[in-house]
């Protein structure tokens, strides 16, 4: 029987009632995942880990003890990991699957949002740098890192999505409402097409195959079919709530989760989303997939942290486990 491991961090910071830069994982082109194992959700500096598909938990070790939480972690699915937190001019690299982590200081770095890999090498990671939104690049599994160029159209604004086909195209989402794409291995940005006009898109994922699809505040969503020069609005997410987390398994099923408890599906690529399931009083922030049936949820229930596991590819959702704090990044790869 083939080994799954689960990987839970509790704890963060909490602004304003909402979790900041929550979701903003990418699925680290799982379509390429081949034998899927493990699963890290992260939020503070000290995780927990099952080698059971979540029903025992045991204690981990830490990123960075001295950040103020982990928004995002990435893996190449080949034992390497990148992880980025908010408040923290690091980021930190691990090249045995997170059991151990190391960091790198980005001058005037003050947060991390995003990140991803075409896992053939290169890293792209998306921050803010005093109150401007920056880019880096790593050529060496994030041991050292390039500032990347980037315009966005106001000085405030972030970039708290990013993620690529594996292909060459690499796009981004930005709070200004537009995409930002690279074709040179995120060493420069274009502004791309305006994914919406009066909501903060934040979360976004692909399926490798020339779908691109946007989620972000107020139930906005959007899809793009020629790598995010141009997108087309969504429709079926609930208007009440905030969406940071999406993420597909590369075979035509998309799963984003929202600020209201609430989990929804697309089978047509993003351009309708149905309601799967909701749970009331809780908080979603972040999710991701193995690409095999198996789906994790993070985020929390008032103080406590909480993570829902399904193992029938989103048909229905267990609780695995909980935290006194909450769950922030959520990252797969395989052993």
């Amino acid at each position: 029987m083939e080994r799954r491991e689960f990987i839970k961090k509790s704890g963060g910071m909490i602004v304003g009632g909402l979790l900041l830069g929550s979701g903003i994982i990418q699925c680290d082109d799982s379509h390429n995942i081949e034998i899927p194992s493990r699963f890290l959700i992260y939020s503070n500096n000290s995780y927990t880990y099952s080698s059971d598909d979540g029903m025992n938990w045991k204690q981990g070790g830490q990123v960075n003890s001295s950040a103020g939480g982990v928004s995002f972690c990435v893996s190449d699915y080949k034992g390497n990991w990148i992880a980025g937190c908010f408040g923290s001019s690091t980021v930190s690299y691990s090249s045995n699957d997170g059991q151990s982590w190391t960091q790198v200081n980005i001058p005037s770095l003050n947060n991390g949002y995003s990140a991803c890999t075409d896992g053939k090498g290169r890293w792209v990671f998306m921050g803010m740098n005093g109150t401007t939104g920056t880019t880096y690049y790593s050529t060496d599994n994030g041991r050292s890192w390039t500032a990347g160029t980037i315009t966005l159209s106001g000085a405030s604004y972030v970039v708290y999505g990013v993620t690529t086909d594996g292909n060459g195209r690499w796009v981004a989402a930005c709070d200004d409402g537009y995409s930002y794409y690279s074709t040179d291995s995120g060493q420069s940005w274009i502004q791309g097409g305006l994914i919406s006009a009066t909501n903060f898109p934040y979360g976004i994922a692909t399926d490798g195959n020339g779908r691109w699809v946007a989620v972000g505040t107020s139930g906005s969503s959007g899809y793009s079919l020629d790598g995010g020069l141009s997108w087309s609005t969504g429709s079926g997410l609930g208007t009440t709530g905030n969406y940071y987390g999406i993420a597909t398994d590369g075979n035509g099923r998309w799963i984003t989760v929202s600020s209201t408890g609430n989990i929804y599906s697309s089978m047509d690529g993003g351009a309708n989303w149905s309601l799967s399931a909701g749970y009331s009083g809780y908080i979603f922030n972040l999710i991701a997939t193995d690409g095999a049936g198996k789906w994790v949820i993070g985020g929390r229930y008032g103080v406590l942290g909480v993570v829902f596991y399904s193992k029938d590819n989103g048909y229905s959702w267990s609780i695995i486990a909980t935290s006194s704090s909450p769950n922030y990044a959520v990252g797969v790869g395989k052993r």
